[in-house]
């Protein structure tokens, strides 16, 4: 049984941005691999969750994109995304 492996590669790099509170704000990454990555959000090296009507994260496929609702003051700061790719084996 051969397995053919590849690991994630970053085709759309995160980008430097300026918002205004009270907008919305969407960051995109696209990452191909395979098996295809799944990514972890994170804002100042804290990792991000879901919160309706505020913090959406959706995956299309090899992007990922992180939609922020409403912008307020602490929204700013550094994000990071990091790819995990989970590989399973059966015999």
């Amino acid at each position: 049984m051969n397995f053919i492996l590849a690991p994630p590669v970053i085709q759309q790099k995160l980008k430097d941005f300026d918002i205004s509170r009270g907008q919305e704000v969407t960051i995109t990454v696209t990452a191909n691999g395979t098996p295809l990555p799944s990514c972890v959000w994170f804002h100042n090296d804290k990792q991000l969750h879901p919160k309706p009507n505020r913090v959406i994260m959706t995956n299309d496929g090899p992007t990922h994109i992180l939609k922020l609702l409403d912008v307020e003051l602490t929204d700013a700061g550094l994000y990071k995304v990091k790819l995990i790719q989970f590989i399973f084996a059966s015999f």
